[in-house]
């Protein structure tokens, strides 16, 4: 139990802290649901991440944390989440960082890390878009999810191999390390921004983005809804799909969360997650290819094994290197 408890721990720091995963999320999801089938949740009912000493602190006005979640193939368990917080909307879940947007008097903005849930770092560095006074400036806190989309992160390992740098591992990856560096990076302004969420209000969902759209500079996520439950429940991975391809932004899943007004009141929040939302994770499947030869790539700093492999598409990109 001890040493179950302690990989979990220590994967939730590789992902949150250091940016460098030592599993993938199914074999995450899988430890953890097995865990807390065997032990209950009591030992993981926290919220992953922490803050660093390089970069100032800021204590969050609420917690920011994660949610519950749903798999894919469970359709009984969906449909039951689907009709508890009814009437729901659909929104991506970007695979990306959590980043909260505080406004200040001046009509600028501070941007703060997710951390542990209760207190953040401010960011140093953000787009330059968003840096400086705006012309729209909220009221609330805004909290949104910073990414790298697929073809920025083939841009920038494009021009690394060029210069035989080290290439950046995966999209999630990279964009962490591009918005923690202390330096500004000149990768900075290929990040994107996406916005779901005011803090410190309990409105509707659909309040919640006009309002975002109306007083702030920042872009929103796109959400759906359908007419009923049952119809939510058998539409969420083809709003995934269309997420996925269509909206071209990295997204692991699906959150349902409900439209009611004052949710939070009503549904509450654990340690862990607010019970007004949550995550449906799309199943992670594996995918086959053949190594066709490695090339040693040398930079100035290191020297990295890159895989040339048959093209094989991967969430709708064609992968053909990896390091």
């Amino acid at each position: 139990r001890k040493e179950r408890l302690e990989l979990i721990k220590k994967a939730d720091i590789a992902y949150y802290n250091d940016d460098a995963p030592i599993m993938s999320d199914a074999e995450y999801d899988k430890l953890r649901n097995e865990y807390i089938a065997e032990f209950g949740n009591e030992e993981l009912n926290y919220v992953p991440g922490n803050t660093t000493s390089e970069f100032r602190p800021f204590i969050h006005t609420e917690p920011v944390s994660s949610l519950g979640k749903v798999k894919e193939n469970d359709t009984v368990k969906v449909l039951a989440a689907v009709e508890k917080l009814w009437p729901v909307v659909l929104e991506p879940k970007i695979d990306g960082l959590t980043v909260v947007a505080y406004p200040n008097k001046d009509g600028s903005y501070n941007y703060v890390t997710r951390g542990n849930g209760d207190q953040g770092d401010i960011l140093p560095n953000f787009i330059s878009k968003y840096e400086g006074i705006q012309k729209k400036n909220s009221k609330y806190p805004i909290r949104g999810e910073v990414f790298l989309g697929q073809a920025d992160f083939e841009f920038i390992n494009n021009v690394l191999e060029s210069e035989g740098e080290q290439l950046l591992a995966n999209p999630r990856n990279a964009a962490a390390g591009i918005l923690r560096n202390k330096e500004r990076s000149r990768w900075l302004d290929r990040l994107q921004y996406l916005t779901y969420d005011v803090l410190e209000v309990d409105w509707t969902e659909d309040e919640k983005i006009a309002y975002i759209k109306k007083h702030t500079p920042f872009n929103t996520v796109k959400v759906c809804q359908f007419d009923t439950a049952q119809e939510t429940a058998d539409n969420i991975k083809n709003v995934y799909n269309d997420y996925l391809h269509k909206g071209k932004i990295p997204v692991d899943g699906v959150v349902i969360k409900t439209n009611q007004e004052n949710s939070l009141q009503r549904y509450g929040r654990t340690g862990h997650h607010p019970n007004n939302a949550v995550a449906w994770k799309v199943e992670q499947t594996g995918v086959i290819t053949v190594l066709k030869d490695i090339e040693w790539q040398v930079g100035r700093k290191y020297i990295t094994p890159v895989a040339i492999m048959e093209p094989v598409s991967i969430q709708g990109s064609v992968v053909e290197k990896a390091s």
